[in-house]
C-alpha cells in the first residue's frame, strides 16, 4: 500500500506514524475519515477545517492546502488501484512525544503549539457496506462505562473506547454500538451519529452533549430541513430510541445506514423506513452534485 506523508508518496511500512487504527502511548493527534468517489472527496473543505481546528485544540499545527490535498487524494487512489472505484481515505495530523506519557502535560489544549506530521492513507470500503445500506444493520447498546471522555467532541487518535464498543457489538452479532451517558441518554454510535424518526420528527442527540457531531450528521440535517421535514437536536433516552419508527446511522464512509435491530429487537417492522430511504437518495444526489464539480487529476 502506498501512503502520502508530508510531501512524499511512500510504502506504508516506511511511515513513522501508524496510519491504521493501531496506536501507542507516545502518539498524539487527530484524524478525519472520508469517502472518495473515484478519487474525488465529498465535503473536503469541511473535513480540512475540522482537522485543523481539532489539531489546534491539541496544540498541533499543519498547513493544509485544499487544492493540493485534492490532487494527492486523487493520485493516491489511482496508485493504490482505487481510481475507478470508491474507497475511504484517512487524513491524520499527529506527533510523537519523546517524553514518557507521565511527562506530557495533562491538559494538552494549553500545551505549546507544534508542527505535526500530515499523512493520508486509502483503503477499500467495507465489503458489507452495500448490504448494510440496503437491508440495515443491528446495533448494541453498551454500558456508559465505555466513554470517550472529556475530549469526545474531538476526533482524536484515542480510539480505544470505540474499539472496545465495536468488539462487544461484534461478539453479539451487531455491526455498531451505541454509547450512552450516565443518565442513559444515547450519545452516538462507536463510529457514527445516530438519528431516530418518530411521528415524522427526525431527531438526533444535541451537538453540545459529549459526542462528536459529525459532518455527515450536519449534512443530513441540512438536507432534511431543505426538504421541509421537521428536525430536532435534543436529548434522547434509551426508551425513546426503543419506541422509534425508524433509526439510522451516519458517517462519511458509510453515508446513511438503516438500523433494523436494536439490542436484538426489531426497530418497528424490522425493515428500513421510508424517511431513511428518502434521505439515502437525497444524500447520494447531493454527493453527485458536489463531486462532479471537481474533475479527476490523474
Amino acid at each position: 500500500m502506498i501512503v502520502y506523508v508530508d510531501g512524499d508518496f511512500i510504502a506504508a511500512a516506511a511511515a513513522t506514524v501508524p496510519l491504521d487504527a493501531a496506536l501507542d502511548d507516545h502518539l498524539d493527534g487527530v484524524f478525519t475519515t472520508l469517502r472518495l468517489y473515484r478519487g474525488r472527496p465529498f465535503l473536503l473543505t469541511e473535513h480540512l477545517q475540522r482537522l485543523d481546528s481539532h489539531g489546534r485544540q491539541l496544540g498541533l499545527r499543519h498547513t493544509l492546502d485544499e487544492q493540493h490535498v485534492r490532487t494527492v487524494l486523487d493520485r493516491l487512489a489511482a496508485r493504490n488501484g482505487f481510481g475507478k472505484v470508491d474507497c475511504r481515505a484517512r487524513l491524520t495530523v499527529a506527533r510523537r512525544h519523546r517524553a514518557s506519557p507521565t511527562e506530557v502535560p495533562a491538559n494538552t489544549r494549553t500545551a505549546e503549539t507544534t508542527e505535526a506530521e500530515f499523512s493520508i492513507a486509502v483503503a477499500p470500503l467495507p465489503v458489507e457496506l452495500s448490504a448494510w445500506q440496503r437491508s440495515g444493520i443491528g446495533v448494541l447498546s453498551v454500558s456508559p462505562d465505555i466513554s470517550r471522555g472529556d475530549r469526545a467532541h474531538l476526533k482524536t487518535l484515542d480510539l480505544d473506547p470505540c474499539r472496545r464498543a465495536l468488539q462487544l457489538a461484534a461478539r453479539r452479532g451487531c455491526q455498531d454500538a451505541l454509547l450512552y451517558d450516565q443518565r442513559q441518554q444515547v450519545l452516538e454510535g462507536a463510529v457514527s451519529n445516530v438519528f431516530l424518526v418518530r411521528d415524522g420528527l427526525i431527531s438526533t442527540p444535541a451537538g453540545d452533549q459529549p459526542l462528536l457531531a459529525g459532518l455527515t450528521r450536519s449534512e443530513v440535517i441540512r438536507l432534511a430541513r431543505a426538504k421541509g421535514w421537521r428536525t430536532a437536536e435534543t436529548s434522547i433516552t434509551g426508551a425513546e430510541l426503543g419506541n422509534a419508527d425508524e433509526i439510522f446511522l451516519t458517517n462519511a464512509v458509510r453515508e446513511i445506514v438503516p438500523v433494523v435491530q436494536l439490542d436484538h429487537r426489531p426497530v418497528a417492522e424490522g425493515t428500513p423506513g421510508l424517511v431513511t430511504r428518502s434521505l439515502q437518495r437525497l444524500y447520494r444526489r447531493r454527493v453527485r452534485e458536489v463531486v462532479s464539480r471537481h474533475a479527476p487529476y490523474s
